[in-house]
């Protein structure tokens, strides 16, 4: 099948000193998003076609407060209302369009630097609300996209670098989430499943998300003459995640680390 998708939107920003060392902020976009199709689907039985359209009008926004403490450290508060238009599964001919997905996010973080700005330490806690999230499901034929009703991300990430000499930059991050589902009803169509029926996934951990990342890193800069040499060490270790929302074992990443030198 072909689906046309057309997205029209207006957006604007604007930001208030409310003393030399307060600062609001905000924004308002106004989006109208357009999706039509003409798909079929052929099979030996029968063909069908369809022609699903929908229209979505969205107001995302965000608004949050700038604390500068000093010249070194900040503090900020936000809260953002965000949106994503809803979908078409060319090909899977269904009567109704995947419903659009929206978020509510607050977030507290810090920023600063130290040791006259060669090292820098940023830190932020937030959480995450959302309806209708939309997902890839996996059927016995097909993979489309699906609803859930509602999830959950609150979060911890924290990330340093340190340049304690020119030459040489050292990092860190770590983030910790707990990204769960708080009310989400569906059928595993997995043939191998040994439930039947839908069954609640509440508390189920969302997919591809991790509980826990984190990374080092290390590169060494230095001029030959013309030419700059730049020898750099990445490690991430991810802690293990699934593929689908039915956290099953067979459908499961294990943690791991991976090493990237250049």
């Amino acid at each position: 099948g072909v689906v046309k998708t057309r997205s029209n939107a207006l957006y604007g920003d604007v930001r208030y000193a409310l003393t030399p060392k307060l600062t609001i902020g905000g924004g308002l976009r106004l989006s109208r998003d357009e999706k039509s199709a003409t798909e079929y689907s052929v099979s030996p039985i029968r063909d069908i076609t369809g022609t699903p359209s929908g229209v979505w009008n969205s107001t995302p926004g965000h608004v949050g407060l700038e604390w500068n403490l000093s010249e070194d450290t900040m503090v900020y508060s936000k809260v953002a209302h965000g949106f994503k238009s809803g979908a078409i599964n060319a090909g899977a001919v269904q009567p109704e369009t995947v419903k659009p997905e929206s978020v509510t996010s607050v977030e507290l973080g810090a920023k600063t630097s130290f040791l006259d700005k060669k090292g820098s330490f940023s830190a932020a806690l937030f959480t995450s609300s959302y309806k209708d999230m939309q997902l890839t499901q996996i059927g016995n034929l097909a993979t489309i996209l699906g609803n859930a009703s509602q999830a959950k991300i609150n979060g911890f990430e924290m990330e340093m670098l340190v340049r304690p000499i020119s030459p040489l930059t050292l990092g860190a991050s770590l983030g910790l989430m707990d990204p769960t589902y708080t009310d989400f009803t569906n059928e595993d169509k997995n043939l191998r499943s040994p439930q039947v029926g839908p069954i609640s996934l509440k508390g189920n951990q969302l997919p591809n998300v991790s509980r826990a990342q984190a990374s080092l890193n290390v590169e060494w800069k230095q001029a030959m003459g013309a030419y700059q040499t730049s020898l750099s060490a990445n490690y991430v270790w991810r802690d293990k995640f699934y593929f689908n929302e039915f956290n099953t074992a067979d459908a499961m990443q294990e943690a791991y680390g991976m090493l990237n030198l250049a």
